[in-house]
């Protein structure tokens, strides 16, 4: 379970922004009652609304812009609400956008917060060669099937 540390964190885009956005990675696994404790809060944007991203968040403090050596993304670490979220602005060939990215609605304290669904997160991350996430996934939706 996500620890309610992440509230206003996630509380503050689903209030602020205007374009898509899906919860990624670590807190999105997190979110979804995999026993993971996320280091960060992961948000994934359409490289196409970077821009609009950042206007909308230029007064909270950030980091250095980092573009991935493959191109397929950039990425930007922000201070919010004394948490730090990493912002993956991907272009459509990118991994996350390459799933099925249809986002599912996971209730948390009464938000409603758009994610990644399980399986696709699994199928990024074998992408991303992350055996082990993708077992540590398996193994939830083996224990957690009814």
């Amino acid at each position: 379970m996500l620890d309610t540390a992440y509230k206003r964190p996630l509380e503050d885009p689903s209030n602020r922004l205007s374009i898509e956005w899906l919860v990624i990675g670590p807190a999105n696994l997190a979110l979804q009652g995999v026993s993971v404790t996320p280091s960060r809060l992961g948000i994934l944007i359409h490289h196409h609304d970077f821009q609009v991203f950042l206007g909308t968040y230029k007064d909270v403090p950030s980091f250095e812009i980092i573009t991935l050596e493959n191109g397929e993304a950039q990425k930007i670490t922000i201070a919010l609400h004394d948490k730090q979220v990493l912002v993956c602005a991907e272009h459509n060939h990118g991994i996350y956008w390459r799933v099925n990215h249809k986002p599912q609605m996971k209730a948390f304290d009464e938000i409603l917060i758009p994610c990644l669904s399980l399986s696709s997160e699994k199928e990024a991350y074998r992408a991303l060669g992350r055996d082990d996430r993708v077992a540590l996934i398996d193994d939830f939706l083996v224990t957690n099937s009814h």
